[in-house]
């Protein structure tokens, strides 16, 4: 991952209230990011507006060529997992791997530690070649009217002025 290059941050759209705005209470919900160049994905998650149920469940996933039959969902860690983990993160040496990913990608609340304005997240690390996209779907829903901001931080890995998804205009 090319830090010197820069760190973006995909999010949802607040509404015009402020507040996140993707329903948390609907299965139908699915937000998709687009990279613009090539991207690194380190960290993944919801911030609720408020507080969210335990039953509250999403994954992430991959997709290539827009086609939503290519979705792959990506393995995602715990904080003490991952590379991106901070002090307790184990810099890719012996934890950040399979072994140790978050079943099924799933990513919870069981906890309910999760709570409004709190960030409910996930660390990875999935690379998005230019026009790729990162795809957020809530797989069970909270159980009450509730709305989020889904976001992703990624680092850039740099643009050439040719990429592999690139085509040229005729």
């Amino acid at each position: 991952m090319a830090r010197q290059n820069g760190q973006l941050t995909f999010q949802t759209p607040s509404t015009t209230t402020g507040t996140g705005g993707d329903n948390l209470n609907s299965t139908a919900t699915v937000r998709t990011f687009t990279a613009t160049e090539r991207l690194t994905v380190v960290e993944v998650g919801v911030v609720p507006d408020t507080d969210p149920s335990t039953s509250l469940v999403f994954s992430v996933s991959k997709r290539v060529g827009g086609t939503a039959g290519s979705d792959g969902v990506i393995d995602v860690f715990t904080s003490v997992f991952a590379a991106e983990g901070g002090p307790g993160g184990d810099p890719s040496v012996s934890n950040f791997d399979a072994a140790n990913k978050i079943a099924s990608g799933l990513i919870t609340n069981t906890a309910g530690l999760a709570k409004a304005g709190k960030c409910l997240r996930a660390f990875c690390e999935v690379t998005l070649a230019k026009g790729e996209q990162l795809v957020f779907k809530v797989t069970t829903a909270d159980g009450s009217a509730r709305l989020g901001t889904f976001y992703a931080r990624v680092y850039c890995d740099g643009s050439g002025l040719v990429e592999s998804n690139d085509v040229d205009s005729n």
